[in-house]
């Protein structure tokens, strides 16, 4: 595990976070049906692209939060 100093851990807290906002924002405008598709496959039709995303950024989302609980969690060094 690194260690990381007070200065260091709120840093990578405060990108985490901001990185939270951002794809659950992404997310919520996939979930309504807007937005563009990341990729096009042959064949593939806009709702199954749509799918793909969608859960994509679900995967995402939930790292960040595991990372985010992680951090939380580890008492910095001084």
């Amino acid at each position: 595990m690194i260690k990381l100093t007070k200065e260091e851990k709120e840093k990578k807290i405060k990108e985490l976070e901001e990185k939270l906002e951002k794809y659950s924002e992404k997310l919520a405008k996939k979930k309504l049906g807007y937005g563009d598709v990341v990729r096009t496959r042959f064949g593939d039709s806009y709702s199954d692209q749509l799918r793909d995303d969608t859960n994509a950024l679900e995967l995402v989302i939930n790292s960040i939060k595991e990372e985010l609980d992680a951090l939380n969690k580890v008492v910095p060094n001084k």
